[in-house]
């Protein structure tokens, strides 16, 4: 059965349903809804602290902190995954991380997710990331959405303050997020540099999947399709637009077709 945790509020600590600390190891998986959760500190819903870690596959939906993480939190020296098919949505906090606050160890992002409609006073509309922030794939592709969350200073979606793995096959789509100051979609520190790194795409991969130019794409791979406006057409317009559109794989040109670009 569904585990429903709905208006659990704790306006007086941490964790609005649940904190997690010490050394305990937290499973909370397979249909958990967390709603209108209610901490007076950090993690809307759930905290992760000390050296505890967190493996969740819920919705966290209308959760807020008046701390930071709006939905979730991790500090200290603990660590977070957030399992394929999880979604956070409308979380508020008034510092930073309106979904999602990753300040322990390390936070991955293991298969498909969506992170919506969430808001923070401060940094990282969405995410604010102080740990190491890794977005693994599950299958031959996943994708997590970003989508219409807001900072009140820097980083729409994402505020990073190391650099963001991002495995073979995962799509991060990043669309109608907005800052007060920089970063609409994602802010990175100063400290940091921003690296976009090509990797080499595996024969096998190339072999079963229409690339609607027919040549092998490792930064296009996550839909069975390419850039060329998702749809597989030959238009190649620009990747914010092309990646909303529904990828129509009827249209997907034969393997090793060649022709040329806006031609």
């Amino acid at each position: 059965a569904d585990n429903i945790m709905d208006t659990c509020s704790n306006i007086s600590c941490e964790g609005g349903a649940i904190a997690a600390r010490g050394n305990s190891v937290l499973h909370v998986l397979d249909g958990s809804f967390f709603f209108r959760n209610r901490a007076n500190g950090d993690g809307g819903a759930i905290i992760s602290s000390d050296q505890s870690s967190i493996v969740i596959n819920s919705l966290l939906e209308g959760n807020t902190a008046f701390g930071n993480g709006g939905g979730l939190a991790s500090v200290g020296n603990s660590s977070v995954v957030l399992k394929n098919g999880t979604v956070l949505r409308h979380g508020y906090a008034s510092k930073s991380g309106g979904c999602l606050y990753s300040g322990g160890s390390l936070t991955v992002i293991d298969g498909s997710s969506k992170f919506e409609g969430c808001t923070c006073d401060v940094d990282g509309g969405a995410v604010y990331a102080f740990s190491s922030l890794e977005f693994q794939t599950v299958g031959d592709a996943s994708s997590s959405t970003f989508d219409s969350n807001a900072a009140g200073s820097h980083g729409g979606a994402i505020l990073t303050w190391h650099p963001i793995q991002v495995n073979f096959g995962h799509q991060i789509i990043i669309h109608n997020n907005t800052a007060g100051l920089d970063g609409g979609g994602v802010y990175s520190h100063s400290a940091v540099s921003l690296e976009i790194k090509e990797e080499g795409c595996p024969a096998a991969l190339c072999e079963k999947i229409s690339l609607g130019n027919g040549r092998c794409d490792p930064a296009c791979m996550t839909r069975g399709c390419n850039w060329d406006n998702g749809d597989c057409n030959y238009r190649f317009e620009d990747a914010a637009q092309d990646v909303v559109q529904e990828c129509d794989r009827s249209k997907c040109s034969p393997i090793d077709q060649e022709y040329l670009v806006n031609a």
